[in-house]
């Protein structure tokens, strides 16, 4: 199944872009760092009946907690029926500040996952392949949570994946970034 990932770099979604996107792919992940524009962009696409996760950047800088209440908030008001929340994906690819342990970042990243189910979301993973090895020493402690990676190599195929990490294969795989569609900066994945 295909997806695309959204942010603030992709703007403002018209019905008739909805409707583009909904003819390409079934879910559409939202980032969340501008709660007003990712509210807009969530109800354009729930009307052309997408399928709705989200994504929060995680800096070393910048405390996840501010991050997560703006997808607690987001998902509070989209949340249908028996569902408390959207789906949740945490990005870890900000800079590591050098010379920081491997042991640090895994605490880190422990920590972020902790928060993130404190809040009531199943969160998964979001990184690259590069990051994951330099900043946390390929740890495999992670590799039964869900896994989205980013390796753009224009090949839509779960299985077709540099392994690392301890995971078998990822939930979904970012294969193509920065690619316009109905004239939108939107990255294509496959799940």
């Amino acid at each position: 199944m295909h997806a695309f990932d959204i942010s603030n770099f992709t703007g403002v979604i018209t019905d008739d872009q909805a409707k583009i996107l909904r003819d390409e792919a079934r879910k559409v992940v939202v980032n969340v760092h501008d709660p007003d524009l990712a509210i807009w962009q969530i109800n354009v696409l729930r009307q052309q009946c997408m399928e709705i996760e989200l994504y929060v950047q995680t800096y070393f800088s910048v405390p996840l907690s501010r991050e997560l209440d703006k997808a607690t908030d987001i998902a509070r008001q989209f949340a249908n029926g028996h569902e408390s929340y959207l789906p949740l994906w945490l990005s870890f690819e900000d800079a590591v500040p050098t010379g920081l342990d491997p042991d640090v970042v895994i605490g880190w990243i422990q920590r972020a996952l902790f928060l993130a189910d404190y809040a009531g979301f199943h969160a998964g993973i979001y990184t690259r392949e590069n990051w994951w090895r330099e900043a946390t020493g390929d740890t495999s402690s992670f590799s039964t949570v869900r896994l989205w990676v980013a390796q753009p190599d224009g090949v839509a195929d779960l299985l077709v994946y540099n392994g690392f990490g301890g995971w078998f294969a990822p939930t979904m795989k970012q294969y193509a970034m920065d690619v316009t569609v109905a004239g939108l900066n939107v990255d294509r994945d496959v799940y």
